[in-house]
Parts: C-alpha cells; structure tokens; sequence
C-alpha cells in the first residue's frame, strides 16, 4: 500500500502543482489541493495508465482523499488478478 500511496501522491501532486510532501491520506483533494472535477478526469486517466485498471466515471465523486483512491484502485488490482 506504501507503494500505491507514493505512486498516488506524485499522480496528485503533479496534476495540483504541490509538493508531493504536502499530500496526506486524509488530503481532501477539492479543499486541499483545489482539485477540480476535470483535474479529476485526468488524475482518473493517469492511474488507470499507470495501473493499468479501468476505473468508472461515477467514481468520480467518491475520490475525496488519496485513502479513497487507494481503496478504489485496491478494489479494482484484486478483480483484475
């Protein structure tokens, strides 16, 4: 989880212009880092190519903090093996 975390964080961090040291578990992204639905889209984007998962657009919403996230992806690596 450590790994998907920093993998996450960097994602998040580049899409937000931040330090990725800035970036907790509990980071809300919209209060946080200013994280928009669109730099959403394309933060979805990147971890599905980085992944290499399908995540869906209505799970959008719920990507609220990199735990979410992380849960999300953990969801999605356990159906793909």
């Amino acid at each position: 989880m450590e790994n998907i975390f920093k993998t996450v964080s960097e994602i998040l961090a580049d899409v937000a212009e931040c330090e990725v040291d800035s970036i907790q578990m509990e980071t809300n992204l919209p209060e946080d880092l200013g994280i928009n639905s669109l730099m959403g889209l394309e933060i979805m984007v990147m971890l599905e190519r980085k992944f290499k998962v399908k995540l869906k657009e209505e799970d959008l919403p719920q990507m609220t903090t990199p735990k979410d996230i992380i849960a999300l992806l953990e969801a999605q690596l356990v159906l793909n093996d």
